[in-house]
């Protein structure tokens, strides 16, 4: 991330990132401090994994098509 930040004058305080793996991208995106995190329950992990496991994202969705409407 730290790279990424700087090459390309990135602001990781303006980024979220969306995945549907708890221990893999949503992981990445708190330890890289960026603004939040959307777990996406359409993958890998379940709701009860983004509840009440070790890593949790700032907020979940069942599909990505829900922030639409």
């Amino acid at each position: 991330m730290d790279s990424i930040e700087g090459k390309f004058k990135f602001d990781r305080s303006r980024a979220c990132m969306v995945g549907d793996r708890a221990n893999t991208d949503i992981r990445f995106g708190l330890e890289g401090k960026l603004g939040g995190t959307l777990g996406v329950l359409t993958g890998v992990s379940s709701k009860e994994d983004f509840v009440s496991g070790d890593v949790r994202p700032h907020a979940y969705l069942d599909k990505l098509s829900d922030l639409l409407g």
